[in-house]
């Protein structure tokens, strides 16, 4: 460790979740365990080209999968 530089542990608060906002790859490249959930729910996001601009709750309406599922599906997958 550095001289003169405390590293901050995450607060409990400050644990990482998905939201409904985050682009679906972004999802996928940061947390690659919620890749399994994508499966479940049949969304082949891993495989679009849209993924990369595409936010969760869009995806998840066009596909018509209810989002608060789906967000706690991933979110338990971080725990």
């Amino acid at each position: 460790m550095s001289k003169g530089r405390l590293m901050a542990l995450p607060l409990a608060s400050e644990v990482a979740m998905i939201t409904r906002d985050m682009l679906v790859a972004d999802i996928i490249r940061q947390y690659p365990q919620t890749l399994q959930v994508f499966k479940q729910y049949h969304l082949d996001c891993y495989e679009c080209q849209i993924a990369d601009l595409e936010p969760l709750e869009h995806g998840a309406g066009v596909h018509k999968i209810n989002i608060e599922a789906l967000l706690d599906a991933l979110n338990k997958t971080l725990a």
